[in-house]
C-alpha cells in the first residue's frame, strides 16, 4: 500500500525505499508500541495491550521521530555537499521517466505483469538469432555469434 502511494501523491521515490524501509520500520515500531509482551524478561516493558500502559508505546513512537530527525539533518547536509559539488538533479526527460528506469535500469515493483523469470524470450524463425526483451527496461538485445548489440 504505502508503495502504490507514491503513484498517489506524485513523488518519484527511487526504488521503493520510502515506502518499504520507512514505512514498514515505523510500522513495526510503533506495533512494539501495543503488542510488546516479554514473558521471560521482567524488565522490559509491555505493550499496551498486554497491561504495559502508555509508557512503552511512548517510547515506541519517540524512537522513529528521533530517528527521522537524525536522518533529515545527516541526509541535508550530504545532499547540500552533492549539490555543490557536482549538482543533485537529473535531467527533466529522467525525472518524469522516472530515476529507477533512468538511472538504476530496473524498477522496485513490476506490477502489471508477472513472469517467473522476468525476462520474455522471442527467437527468430530459422534465422538462429535470439533476442531478448527485458521487462524492466524495454532494450533489446541480439546476440548472434557472440556478438551482443544493445
Amino acid at each position: 500500500c504505502a508503495v502504490g502511494l507514491k503513484y498517489r501523491l506524485g513523488f518519484d521515490d527511487s526504488l521503493d525505499v520510502v515506502g518499504v524501509h520507512m514505512v514498514g520500520g515505523v510500522l513495526g515500531a510503533v506495533s512494539l508500541g501495543f503488542l510488546a509482551a516479554y514473558p521471560s524478561l521482567d524488565q522490559q516493558g509491555r505493550g499496551l495491550l498486554y497491561g504495559g500502559g502508555l509508557g512503552q508505546l511512548g517510547l515506541q513512537l519517540l524512537g522513529p521521530a528521533v530517528v527521522a530527525a537524525y536522518s533529515f539533518a545527516a541526509t541535508w547536509v550530504i545532499a547540500k555537499i552533492i549539490d555543490r559539488v557536482m549538482g543533485f538533479r537529473i535531467g527533466a526527460d529522467d525525472e518524469v521517466t522516472g530515476i529507477d528506469v533512468t538511472s538504476h535500469a530496473e524498477t522496485g515493483y513490476d506490477l502489471g505483469t508477472v513472469h517467473a523469470s522476468g525476462v520474455t524470450a522471442r527467437t527468430s524463425a530459422g534465422s538462429g538469432a535470439a533476442g531478448r526483451t527485458t521487462e524492466k527496461t524495454g532494450r533489446t538485445t541480439e546476440k548472434t555469434a557472440g556478438k551482443v548489440d544493445a
